[in-house]
């Protein structure tokens, strides 16, 4: 798998994620980690971040990570838990780590954190393989067309 491409393609594909900001940064074999400075545009009417942009972030690179094992994924099932407030200004940091990778599922957990290494969400994703093997040229091709 090259890992460098699998961050083009999904950093450089159109869609919500790339509208919100968030860039992904690394990718290894079973880990992924993005960020995104978090505007005013992120924030609900309290003042804080949307949880659910919290949540977005925390999804999609929970799906990245378990994309590094070669395959597309679609979530199957989700639990997160917000443990502080993100504000504006903050730059997020977003790592994923796969716990457990079979056949059809894998399970990748996602911490949330600031700049200032405070923890603001944790989360554990359940993730299912939609194909055998993820042709990463394939899709970067597909995007330029």
């Amino acid at each position: 798998m090259d890992y460098e491409k699998l961050k083009e393609f999904r950093n450089t594909s159109p869609g919500f994620i790339r509208q919100i900001g968030l860039l992904i940064t690394h990718i290894e074999d079973g880990a992924a980690e993005g960020r995104l400075v978090l505007t005013k545009d992120h924030s609900n009417p309290i003042g804080s971040i949307h949880g659910g942009l919290l949540f977005t972030v925390s999804d999609t690179v929970g799906g990245v990570t378990a994309s590094s094992k070669g395959r597309m994924v679609t979530t199957v099932n989700a639990s997160i838990s917000y443990l502080r407030a993100g504000k504006v200004g903050d730059e997020l940091i977003v790592k994923g780590k796969v716990v457990k990778s079979g056949k059809l599922l894998c399970v990748v957990q996602i911490d949330v954190y600031n700049q200032n290494n405070v923890q603001l969400t944790t989360s554990v994703i359940t993730y299912h393989f939609l194909s055998k093997e993820m042709d990463v040229d394939e899709l970067i091709k597909n995007l330029q067309e």
